[in-house]
């Protein structure tokens, strides 16, 4: 039932976006306007609506998670080593679990929690020991630095918030838990993080070349020929657990699932990311081949400002963020895709309970 709505789900927000012609780009997103709609129906929300982003200006928690709905991408590496894991850490990641991440991942972990049947994108089931985002190598374990990034950067496109207004500690007490979700960690190890080297200088030749092995390496039977999403390929993309709809990324509206970094780009185009249809290209393309696709599609991202935080603010062009309709140009500002918005609700009501 549940693969069933989102499938209704994902064919109306089709049919609805062929009809108001708005851009490609906001398929991918399937955005709305925050004010007004968003604040009606997810008022917990509501503060982090209303907050000043923190790429203009407020660099408190509400800012910060602002201008991650807004698109920016958060810093998320640690400030120290990783602190010891022993079961005391273990025990205080369950209780985190259940009280933050269970509402979606389920209390066992397995992607079936009460909010899942809302999302478009599937919540992760951990019992698998299946991960998006790594940086090791294809259908590998990820490494512990993996899990903790995305606990604390979230994952643009989904209901994962960032969840950095936790301590650190914390956050590292949650990867030692999702460990023990599944056997694959006590059968395996996760091996070495691949070796991303220092990109090659950027050159109009290169964003050339890289667009034609986009073009003819399967890249644009997915993402389309421009990047926005739209390939021939792309509505019949599934998730491989859940059998439900995989929306391919628009890379010309930014919000990557990792960054929009050049060598982020790069590491995903080598590790994929498993349980969805973006397979790893690693034996695919050598590795020239692999940086100049990277190139391109860099390219089509967004400009980012980075800030001397770490905190990168999309600067979003008019052309991408305004869609025509019949009696007007429109461009919202901001816009909000709503399983982000859904988790960022998740998130202020398990950290303030009140909210």
């Amino acid at each position: 039932m549940a693969t069933a709505r989102r499938t209704d789900r994902f064919s109306t927000v089709l049919t609805a976006i062929e009809v108001s012609t708005i851009v490609a780009g906001l398929i991918a997103a399937t955005a709305i306007l925050v004010k007004g709609h968003a604040r009606q129906v997810h008022d917990d929300a509501s503060a982090v609506v209303e907050a000043t982003s923190a790429c203009t200006g407020d660099p408190s928690t509400l800012g910060t998670l602002r201008a991650w709905l807004d698109g920016a991408e958060l810093p998320a590496d640690p400030s120290g080593p990783e602190p010891a894991i022993d079961d005391a850490m273990r025990t205080r990641g369950a209780e985190l679990f259940a009280e933050h991440c269970a509402t979606c991942h389920g209390s066992l972990g397995d992607g079936t929690g009460p909010t899942a049947a809302q999302l478009m994108h599937p919540p992760a089931n951990f019992t698998t020991g299946t991960y998006e985002q790594r940086t090791t190598e294809h259908e590998a374990l990820p490494a512990d630095i993996d899990l903790f990034r995305t606990i604390t950067r979230g994952v643009h496109g989904t209901a994962m918030p960032p969840w950095f207004a936790l301590p650190e500690r914390d956050r590292w007490a949650l990867a030692a838990h999702l460990k023990t979700l599944s056997k694959q960690f006590a059968e395996d190890e996760a091996p070495a993080p691949i070796d991303v080297p220092s990109p090659p200088t950027v050159t109009p030749a290169r964003i050339a070349r890289g667009e034609q092995i986009y073009n003819t390496g399967g890249c644009a039977s997915c993402h389309g020929p421009s990047g926005r999403g739209n390939g021939p390929a792309a509505t019949a993309l599934v998730y491989k657990a859940t059998g439900g709809p995989a929306m391919p990324r628009d890379l010309r509206m930014g919000r990557f699932h990792r960054s929009t970094r050049l060598d982020d780009i790069y590491l995903t185009i080598v590790t994929g990311f498993d349980g969805t249809p973006m397979a790893s290209f690693a034996k695919v393309l050598p590795p020239d081949d692999l940086w100049d696709v990277a190139i391109y599609v860099h390219s089509l991202a967004p400009p980012f400002a980075e800030r001397a935080d770490g905190l990168r603010c999309p600067q979003l062009p008019d052309d991408l963020r305004c869609y025509q309709l019949a009696d007007k140009l429109a461009c919202p500002e901001p816009y909000v895709v709503p399983d982000e918005l859904v988790g960022v609700r998740t998130l202020m009501h398990s950290l303030h309970p009140s909210t």
